[in-house]
């Protein structure tokens, strides 16, 4: 609602500013001499001289707002009005495959039990089958890198948004090969390439993050941000046109996508657990 609210007020703002520039323009003499000015009334009774230069200037500024401001809006308007929800297997709930580094860490690391507020439940990773053999719905493989987390106690303490990467990890991204890697093309955009080199995922990474994107946030193999399992994953996830046809077909099969949501809706479980607990942990 507030944000709706925001656009509103955006919108009006913007309209006001149209019209009323649009009411100058039509009280300004067609044949204004160089240097004169008009005098505008406002409506506390005071007045404003405004110059042909300076209205150009102004209109000027609010063709800068509608070519870069508006659309931007209007494409935040859109994001927060959209719902995806993991039935629709769309966008992050996306079916997809992994490649076999993020395959070995799912088959080595440990995800704790099913219930993680009872330690004889099962072994949450036993009850998917289809996430054991690499095949998930996009956002299952992001819940289970936090799970993967609490379970481990990976998280820096002094920085949450840090971890150290457990030992299966490191053997998972830094010695299996990414499928791809990331270079810049000839506009200087980074794009997503095969890995003919056979980099594994740390490589990859630390010439992404550190050598083409140079950001100030380096990125270390023995600690860095939880959040660059995002770059992780989108070099270790198949696009639909480097998988063979029984693979994509496979993807599509209404049985694959409805045991495929069963397993997200497990792992989302046990995810909103350990939210639970860590946000007793914090206040107790």
């Amino acid at each position: 609602m507030a944000a709706n609210k925001e656009h509103d007020e955006y919108s009006q703002n913007l309209g006001d500013k149209i019209e009323s520039l649009l009411t100058i323009y039509e009280m300004m003499p067609k044949n204004m001499p160089r240097g004169s000015v008009i005098h505008l009334e406002r409506e506390d009774g005071t007045s404003v001289e405004l110059s042909k230069k300076q209205l150009k200037s102004k209109k000027e500024e609010l063709l800068q707002e509608v070519r870069k401001g508006l659309p931007k809006r209007l494409r935040q308007a859109g994001k927060r009005t959209r719902k995806v929800n993991p039935s629709d297997f769309k966008n992050v709930y996306t079916p997809v495959i992994v490649a076999d580094a993020v395959r070995q860490l799912l088959n080595t690391e440990d995800f704790g039990p099913m219930d993680p507020t009872d330690s004889s439940s099962p072994k949450l990773i036993d009850q998917l089958p289809c996430i054991q053999k690499g095949y998930g719905l996009r956002n299952s493989f992001q819940l289970l890198w936090y799970i993967c987390i609490d379970v481990n106690g990976l998280k820096d303490e002094k920085d949450k948004t840090m971890l150290s990467p457990s030992q299966a990890m490191k053997e998972a991204f830094g010695a299996i090969p990414a499928w791809y890697t990331n270079e810049v093309d000839e506009d200087g955009k980074i794009k997503t390439s095969p890995n003919e080199k056979r980099l594994s995922t740390f490589d990859v990474l630390e010439y992404r993050v550190n050598a083409l994107e140079q950001k100030e946030e380096s990125f270390d193999r023995e600690k860095f941000k939880i959040y660059f399992f995002a770059t992780i994953l989108s070099i270790n996830v198949f696009k639909s046109a480097d998988l063979p046809q029984d693979s994509r077909d496979s993807l599509k099969r209404e049985d694959v996508k409805a045991q495929l949501l069963k397993e997200f809706e497990l792992i989302k479980e046990a995810k909103e657990k350990w939210k639970a607990i860590n946000k007793e942990q914090k206040n107790s």
